[in-house]
């Protein structure tokens, strides 16, 4: 099956996050061009002394939290006052829903979103077979 275009498509990145040692699954939207545009732009930018900053990573995490959409149930907990530790989920109708769960990815697995983000905004496409035609 090809690309499917629409809204409303939920987009599975499965990660082995090396931190836990576990898969863990995000949901994303796909970026919109205007989107892309806006990463590309992100990466660099210019002081105002002209020098030239290096924003890749800051680039990956941000734009990568922007499409992220949620993530599969069992893939982050949280650790309680007790030391227990209870799943926590993105979806609003689970009893386990966590409302600042993006938040928290942002400032404690900021790596997941920067890997999310150099994944789908830098290397979405590979090539598949490359041929040469000679004109005549």
């Amino acid at each position: 099956m090809g690309r499917i275009l629409g809204s409303n498509i939920r987009n599975v990145l499965s990660i082995l996050d090396t931190v836990s040692g576990k898969e863990i699954d995000l949901y994303y939207r796909m970026p919109t061009t205007s989107e892309r545009v806006a990463y590309e732009s992100a990466k660099f930018a210019v002081d105002k002394d002209g020098t030239i900053k290096n924003r890749a990573i800051d680039a990956c995490q941000e734009h990568g939290l922007l499409i992220l959409e949620g993530f599969k149930k069992g893939s982050f907990h949280l650790q309680l006052d007790d030391g227990s530790l209870k799943d926590i989920s993105s979806d609003l109708l689970d009893p386990d829903y966590l409302p600042d769960w993006k938040e928290r990815i942002k400032e404690q697995a900021a790596d997941l979103a920067m890997v999310l983000g150099k994944r789908i905004f830098d290397s979405p496409l590979y090539i598949v077979n490359q041929e040469s035609q000679r004109k005549n």
